[in-house]
């Protein structure tokens, strides 16, 4: 039997009910033949009973296919003219083959009305499944897109706002919905320009984007842009995702850096002035002794000028940190370290290898300043390695401090003890990079010293553990 429909699309229940009680259809149909040819046989001539006939054919239509519709209509009429009991007559081959094409016509006509109206019922069924699904992902996107806490926005051709989610309102601090139909360049103008361009090409992109909102607060922002088309012309669909509070911090943070470097340079230039006014004053109170010079106006003024700047050099300049300190965990400052450096270390040949101790507890610091520490001891390792070599760093911990090593393979330092004094003669600069970094993790109540080593050069960052020592990598 061929299929009753070969859309390929999954039987409805009615025909999967045709298939499976096809055999009772059948059944129903011969049997209903057997009696209209019995009645027709019984009842002939008084009452004429050979349109009946066709009722068979009718519903055995629906079971069958075109072939078997042609083979059982063909039946039938031989079953008709036996039943009948007429005489056969000249022409009677004739009126016969019209009753075969009448009932096989009949029987295909049924046939094809009712695979049809099937057809139509299951095309009817999956349209409306498919138009359910695509009801049900409009609404899951309509409800992501008012739940997301980043900004989205629809814009047309003119810059105009035809969709904003809460978010977006939230961005430019109005209330919901009076974005609608608001001219988008008042408050984030890079979106015009968005817009202009998106015109006149398919857009796809991000970029950063800066705008003020309704009370005038600057807002800094990373955008990504898309265009499509519709009916009514070229749309353009722009996410913001707010950075504005990301910015603050990352500018408080680097002031923060700065002000800590600069303290830490003003150290050094106060300890080697102090060095030199204790030098001074050494020469002055030599000179003080010959009783001319005691009595010159100038010379008396000359050691004034030198008490004071003695009493400015003795000033004690200790970075204090104006906040409270962070709990930082080792790792994630090394795997930034590596995002940072690695490309550029591997270009010069100089392999970086990170091993931390499983489980190492978080410290207290910043990580933006222990990450300048990283890349200040990896600049030096740099000048150390000029043919290519290793850095590697290792973190364990040591009774209630935290140890990182950086080592690496270069020539090592011939004066250690000179490392970590800023302005010493003979230095590739003017060494105040050690010492600030020094200065940078005392500020956090640790230590930065040079362990040495029996090849190249190691350096250790001692940092004590967060007080309640839950926090782990």
């Amino acid at each position: 039997m061929t299929p009753l429909l070969s859309t390929g699309i999954p039987p409805s229940p009615v025909r999967a009910y045709l298939e499976a009680r096809r055999s009772q259809v059948l059944a129903v149909a011969v049997a209903l033949l057997i009696v209209v040819a019995t009645a027709d046989w019984l009842l002939e001539p008084w009452i004429p009973l050979r349109f009946f006939y066709i009722l068979p054919i009718v519903i055995a239509s629906g079971s069958l296919s075109r072939l078997e519709v042609a083979v059982f209509a063909v039946l039938c009429t031989v079953i008709r003219a036996f039943s009948s009991g007429e005489e056969h007559e000249a022409g009677e081959l004739t009126r016969a083959l019209s009753l075969i094409t009448a009932y096989v016509s009949t029987g295909l006509f049924v046939g094809e009305v009712m695979r049809s109206h099937r057809q139509t019922s299951q095309f009817m069924r999956e349209l409306q499944r498919e138009q359910q699904k695509r009801e049900d992902a409009e609404g899951d996107l309509m409800a992501l897109v008012a739940s997301t806490p980043i900004a989205v926005l629809t814009l047309d051709e003119t810059g105009r706002v035809l969709h904003a989610n809460e978010a977006s309102h939230r961005l430019i601090g109005c209330d919901e919905g009076e974005l609608m139909g608001q001219p988008v360049d008042t408050y984030l103008p890079d979106l015009r320009d968005a817009v202009v361009l998106g015109m006149r090409r398919k857009l796809r992109t991000s970029a950063p984007c800066r705008g003020v909102s309704r009370n005038g607060d600057p807002i800094h922002a990373q955008a990504w842009f898309s265009t499509y088309e519709t009916n009514s012309g070229r749309r353009l669909v722009a996410i913001v995702a707010d950075l504005s509070e990301q910015f603050r911090d990352r500018e408080e943070s680097e002031l923060q850096q700065s002000m800590v470097h600069s303290q830490a340079v003003v150290m050094a230039l106060a300890h080697e002035v102090r060095n030199l006014g204790a030098a001074a004053n050494l020469l002055y109170g030599r000179l003080s002794a010959d009783p001319a010079l005691a009595q010159n106006r100038d010379f008396v003024a000359l050691g004034t000028v030198l008490g004071s700047v003695a009493q400015i050099a003795a000033q004690e300049l200790q970075p204090q940190h104006s906040g409270p300190l962070e709990r930082v965990a080792w790792r994630a400052v090394t795997e930034d370290l590596r995002v940072v450096l690695a490309p550029s270390l591997r270009d010069e040949g100089i392999t970086l290898s990170i091993e931390l101790e499983p489980g190492l507890p978080q410290v207290q610091g910043e990580s933006v300043g222990l990450l300048q520490v990283l890349l200040n001891l990896a600049r030096n390792s740099r000048r150390a390695l000029p043919e290519g070599g290793d850095i590697r760093i290792e973190g364990y911990r040591r009774s209630e401090r935290v140890i990182l090593s950086f080592r690496d393979t270069g020539a090592g330092v011939q004066r250690p003890e000179v490392l970590f004094r800023a302005f010493q003669p003979g230095s590739t600069s003017t060494g105040l990079g050690l010492y600030i970094s020094r200065a940078i993790v005392r500020n956090y109540g640790g230590e930065l010293r040079y362990s040495g080593g029996s090849e190249g050069s190691c350096f250790e960052i001692d940092l004590p553990i967060c007080d309640d020592g839950r926090s782990r990598l």
